[in-house]
């Protein structure tokens, strides 16, 4: 992987900092969709970009359309064989020669000034290894699902506590962000374990292990595509992958603040995956992952309170969890 230096200025100006962008995109055989990314990237208000798209074994008529981009700051990289989710962002981080990197999905879109605005942040703030925006969640549709904005202060530098305890509460989407290079493609190559989750992970460790800062801008937006064939509509799964992950980064914290803050959390992403297989009819399973949560933290009041529950009257427990997942009750 090649060396980046990360560029920044030591005075206030509403002028961005200057440098190579790489806009990466982890494509699965979507022409409908990639497309649009890839135009979106294109046309952004800052110049100075590349646009990577690194696909899974694309279908013929999906290498075509990507293949008939014809703007010089474009490359397009087909793999071998069907490689994985993380593999396949790891060639796209890989190729990457840029100063930032920004990471986008093929069936998500990048408003026309995100870059832009993104520098100006980061040449406001000068230490943050990461600026973070709004994300809106869009609908087959087109139209809004919801809008998620970075649970952190506008234009200030936020520490790292405060960084970790944002993404915690899912305030953070690594997608909405625009990323100093140098210390996100090292970080990245540590998320292998997290797998479809490796976003998160991604955010959890530079929060937690660099304890890096962070910033927000208000301009910009991340728009996300939903539709049925998404992983984070697979609620079990998610949630699963999520717990796993942070109990290996609670693992690697020494005892402190920090520790009993991802411990909270991960009690509470097990109630959450408890919920999932009350609502799925399975409560053996769901009183288990409540004994889990204890375990995790036990000073957790809401675990026990949903452990009793979940003997006194079970029944109540289903039925919350369905309404949660928007099923019937």
């Amino acid at each position: 992987m090649s060396q980046h230096t990360n560029i920044s200025t030591g005075r206030l100006t509403r002028e961005p900092l200057q440098g190579l962008v790489s806009i990466v995109i982890a494509s699965y055989g979507r022409p409908e969709l990639v497309k649009r990314a890839i135009d979106s990237a294109l046309s952004q208000s800052y110049p100075h970009i590349e646009v990577i798209v690194a696909d899974d074994l694309a279908a013929d008529h999906c290498h075509a359309e990507v293949q008939g981009v014809k703007d010089p700051r474009f490359r397009f990289h087909l793999q071998d064989g069907r490689v994985g989710c993380w593999q396949n962002w790891t060639t796209a981080i890989r190729m990457a020669r840029g100063e930032f990197i920004v990471f986008l999905g093929d069936d998500d879109w990048l408003s026309p000034t995100f870059v832009e605005d993104h520098l100006v942040a980061l040449a406001k703030v000068i230490n943050a290894e990461v600026s973070f925006c709004s994300m809106h969640e869009i609908l087959e549709d087109t139209s809004t699902l919801r809008t998620i904005d970075p649970g952190v202060p506008i234009l200030n530098e936020v520490s790292a506590t405060d960084f970790l305890s944002a993404a915690l509460r899912h305030e953070l989407f690594f997608g909405a962000a625009l990323f100093r290079a140098g210390m996100a493609m090292e970080v990245w190559e540590e998320t292998k374990p997290d797998d479809y989750v490796a976003d998160y992970g991604l955010i959890l460790r530079l929060a937690v292990l660099r304890s890096v800062p962070c910033t927000r801008v208000s301009g910009p937006v991340y728009f996300k595509s939903v539709h049925p064939g998404q992983l984070s509509q697979k609620y079990t799964e998610v949630t699963q992958l999520r717990l796993g992950l942070l109990l290996r980064i609670r693992d690697l914290i020494p005892d402190g603040k920090r520790r009993r803050m991802v411990s909270h959390f991960a009690a509470h992403e097990a109630i959450l995956l408890a919920r999932h297989h009350a609502a799925a009819g399975d409560l053996q399973t769901a009183r288990r992952q409540l004994a889990a949560a204890l375990q995790i933290s036990p000073s957790t009041a809401h675990a026990w309170s949903q452990f009793l529950q979940s003997y006194l009257t079970p029944s109540r427990l289903a039925r919350t969890a369905r309404t949660q997942r928007g099923l019937p009750a």
